[in-house]
């Protein structure tokens, strides 16, 4: 979708017009009641408005404005034409194309929810491990249990981040900046993606379930026996948090 100053002179050919009554048509018969026409911001924040099916064709025609003014990034003020979002007229790409790309950009944005929900518990398990080996007297001998322990699950995070401590970046791509790559790339242009794309996302996607498969595994052989030994240091057990 292209942002146009509604200081321009719109105009659609007799052909488009009555495809959009076609499609309006259709998307009523499916029990379509509202449209949501949007843009990314210069944040990647989707911009939107709930307009009625029935106002799809003049939706089409950039009836729907936005004020750039409120905006950052458009370089707008006040005095400026609020913005009309519409499909560029140049683009060639069927309602086929562009439903295939937004289903797959769904698709990435949940992913990409999904791996931060997998480090998240990563991350805490770690940190966890790593307060209760501080706690333990020393020469404890289950502080290097634990410190393996931290150790082992820190291995299976950076399959997936490319972060050391405190969040500095390494410079080498994990699975996250991969999966963050191709959304970038689907969600930026408008047509259907590629069949590399498709197939990029089943290879990262398997790719994660290993690893959560893993983890999981990791939890189930060694949490147990961690937590009851912390148990009779009198030290809290470690939560998992369900996935």
């Amino acid at each position: 979708m292209n942002e146009i100053s509604t200081g321009a002179k719109i105009e659609g050919s007799a052909a488009s017009s009555q495809s959009d009554r076609e499609t309006m048509r259709s998307l009523i018969d499916k029990g379509v009641e509202y449209l949501m026409p949007l843009y990314v911001d210069v944040h990647g924040i989707a911009k939107t408005k709930t307009v009625p099916v029935s106002h799809f064709d003049r939706m089409m025609r950039g009836s729907e404005l936005f004020t750039g003014a409120a905006l950052d990034g458009l370089g707008q003020g006040p005095h400026d034409d609020e913005l009309a979002v519409l499909p560029d007229p140049r683009a060639t790409h069927s309602a086929a194309d562009r439903k295939a790309q937004f289903d797959l950009s769904v698709k990435l944005s949940g992913m990409l929810g999904e791996m931060a929900a997998a480090v998240d518990r990563m991350n805490d398990i770690r940190l966890a491990l790593d307060d209760r080996a501080g706690r333990l007297s020393a020469g404890d001998t289950l502080a290097p249990r634990l410190t393996r322990a931290s150790s082992e699950v820190d291995d299976m995070r950076k399959k997936i981040v490319a972060t050391k401590e405190g969040g500095m970046i390494t410079g080498e791509e994990r699975l996250r900046e991969n999966l963050a790559d191709l959304y970038g790339n689907v969600i930026y242009y408008d047509g259907r993606p590629s069949r590399a794309e498709f197939t990029r996302t089943g290879a990262i996607g398997r790719e994660m379930t290993d690893i959560s498969r893993t983890f999981d595994q990791w939890i189930n052989r060694e949490l147990g026996g961690i937590n009851t030994a912390l148990k009779s240091r009198r030290l809290d057990p470690i939560p998992v948090l369900v996935p």
